[in-house]
């Protein structure tokens, strides 16, 4: 990955469009076709392929909801499995939800991308991504929220963290956190 990266980057402390677009469009295909990676990687498949069946089968997303304050994975899944029918269709739609957002983040709120994109992978980021989607999801949605709370847009920044606590709770610690440093001077 690292070696890729150094090919394609091109100006010193930024991204080129071309550059940004290749490097994640690799590290996209390398999530999307993995195949048994990581130790959730078995749960994921099968809550998409066989609970996500029983969902549907057994009064709908409707009722699954009603139990389960984390709906916005099992409503991803049911979009995606709309879309398409692979089994694997899940863990594209997670990647291209997922390493967009981190690369326009690391783009954007970095000095250093060299050294941010190399820590990305060699501190283990892009594995742990793949092995918790649901948080990496939330996680990404936080990352913009969190520019919207910079920029006083309360509003906005309550939304995408409605929506980041829909797909994982711990997004809440994140959330609390966000808004004591914002608010409070330390």
């Amino acid at each position: 990955y690292i070696l890729i990266y150094w090919f394609i980057y091109r100006k010193k402390g930024s991204f080129s469009f071309i550059s940004k677009t290749l490097l994640c469009g690799i590290v996209v295909v390398i999530s999307g076709i993995r195949c048994n990676f990581g130790s959730d990687f078995y749960s994921y498949y099968r809550q998409y392929n066989y609970i996500s069946d029983q969902i549907l089968a057994f009064g709908g997303v409707q009722r699954f909801i009603e139990n389960n304050i984390q709906v916005g994975y099992p409503y991803l899944m049911h979009i995606v499995r709309k879309i398409n029918s692979s089994p694997y269709a899940i863990f594209w739609a997670c990647s291209i939800i997922i390493y967009p957002s981190m690369f326009h983040w690391i783009d954007k709120k970095t000095t250093n991308k060299t050294y941010s994109v190399a820590l990305f992978f060699l501190l283990g980021i892009f594995d742990i991504t793949n092995n918790i989607l649901k948080q990496s999801i939330a996680l990404c949605l936080l990352l913009y929220a969190f520019d919207y709370l910079i920029d006083n847009k309360y509003i906005h920044f309550l939304i995408l963290s409605i929506f980041a606590v829909l797909f994982h709770v711990s997004a809440l610690a994140i959330i609390v956190a966000m808004v004591i440093a914002h608010f409070v001077n330390l």
